[in-house]
């Protein structure tokens, strides 16, 4: 379906019709896992392929309220789902993202600060699934700054706040695709952005970046996409806050192959 939203969407109006009106309906009124997780795949699906103009501005905004609702859902696979989701409407949504953007934050707020619980813990495959779901929630944090960032810039306080909440909760660890995509935009974002990040404590924000980057720069989150904006960023911090980048490659925490990456 989201194939055919995405290369035949002159053609998909009665599909889509049925889904939002019956399909839909049924799925998210069933309570049962799988036919939830089926329900936001296909509306984060819409979202994507099809977008806000595609849709009355009541449709979307339940559309958009239904993705939002399980980001604090007790099942980790459906605060994923709903947390990628939030970031496909700030990256996909456009203008029509002001609506709904105090919502969306308010949800993915909740996925981050969502507590593991002792039975979660003591299973490896559902701690996995939870730090998937919270890895979905801080990079759809990242989305929002990255393609929204005209709307949450009319308030540059609320922008710093953002960024810093952002660069606080990397590194991402598990999703390794989510992963490699935010890297590639927090090294943009700090050559672009440095007073934003590095004002307020120069020398705590630098060595909190230089950890993320060394993080970053591994076989299994660079690729030929990210490779030149992590290096652009090491190299900013050598220039730019020589004596920060320096303390930082030498604190206790770092260890050596962590400088050697650097």
């Amino acid at each position: 379906m989201g194939c055919l939203f995405k290369t035949h969407n002159q053609f998909v109006a009665q599909i889509v019709e049925t889904l939002r009106t019956a399909t839909l309906t049924e799925a998210f009124n069933s309570g049962v896992q799988k036919r939830l997780k089926f329900g936001l795949f296909v509306l984060d699906d819409m979202v994507e392929h099809l977008g806000p103009t595609y849709f009355a501005p009541d449709q979307y905004m339940m559309i958009v309220q239904t993705v939002c609702k399980f980001a604090n859902y007790k099942s980790a696979s459906l605060r994923q789902a709903s947390a990628y989701g939030i970031g496909v409407i700030a990256q996909h949504g456009g203008e029509a993202f002001a609506a709904h953007s105090e919502m969306c934050l308010a949800a993915l707020d909740q996925a981050i600060q969502f507590q593991m619980s002792q039975a979660v813990s003591d299973k490896n495959e559902k701690k996995t699934q939870f730090n998937h779901a919270r890895d979905n929630a801080i990079a759809s944090l990242g989305k929002i700054l990255r393609y929204q960032k005209a709307l949450i810039q009319t308030n540059q306080a609320v922008y710093g706040q953002l960024a810093e909440k952002w660069v606080s909760l990397l590194p991402i660890t598990h999703d390794t695709e989510e992963a490699a995509m935010q890297y590639e935009f927090l090294g943009d974002f700090v050559v672009q952005e440095a007073p934003v990040l590095f004002t307020k404590d120069p020398q705590g924000a630098v060595n909190h970046v230089v950890k993320i980057l060394a993080e970053a720069w591994q076989e299994n989150y660079w690729n030929e996409t990210n490779k030149t904006p992590i290096a652009n960023a090491v190299k900013y911090l050598q220039g730019q806050a020589a004596d920060q980048f320096t303390a930082a490659c030498n604190a206790p925490d770092v260890t050596g192959e962590m400088r050697e990456r650097l």
